[in-house]
């Protein structure tokens, strides 16, 4: 019987670098596996950080390849028990960049979110660097990391709204001197 991508990728562990694992996915996700207290983590899940920092690499067109030690988290499995609409929209991503084919490997896809999420994690490195390591502390900057991308978005969707000249859009030479109109 053949599995879908959806279910091929529930039994992979995705990789991260350890470094990022360690000052990003643990500093702002909680590890429900250890019993840790949620005292001031902004995720529910180490997998949700992961996923933040793969949507900003997506997002961002940024992928890198990981080079520092690896690290694993959890399975794709945990996020389509907790999040089946976020790893859809991971495998989505991955579809948008590489084209249908790579759904035939789910490992290519998994290197692919991996590297998309390490480009993530150098933005939100970058953001540390940039308004301090704290920044992300206060809840309403992951609110604002969100809301500082609207312009990009409408920018963007602009560029795919027809023309507002209807009158000359609707108007076409018929190749004989003649116009029509539809």
């Amino acid at each position: 019987m053949e599995t879908n991508i959806y279910q091929a990728i529930q039994g992979i562990e995705p990789e991260m670098e350890i470094l990022k694992r360690q000052h990003i996915v643990e500093k702002y996700g909680y590890n429900k596996g250890v019993n840790e207290r949620k005292s001031s983590k902004y995720f529910g899940m180490l997998w949700e950080a992961f996923a933040w920092a793969a949507i900003l690499g997506f997002y961002h067109d940024k992928r890198k390849p990981l080079q520092g030690e690896p690290s694993k988290a959890f399975k794709y499995s945990t996020i389509a028990r907790n999040g089946p609409d976020i790893l859809d929209s991971l495998i989505l991503f991955v579809v948008a960049k590489e084209g249908y084919g790579i759904l035939k490997d789910s490992g290519k896809v998994n290197k692919v979110i991996e590297e998309y999420a390490n480009g993530g994690f150098e933005i939100i490195f970058t953001i540390l660097k940039e308004k301090g390591s704290d920044y992300f502390g206060d809840e309403s900057n992951f609110l604002q990391e969100i809301l500082d991308r609207k312009p990009i978005i409408e920018k963007e969707k602009n560029k795919l709204q027809p023309s507002k000249n209807t009158e000359i859009e609707s108007i076409i030479d018929d190749g004989e001197g003649g116009n029509f109109k539809f």
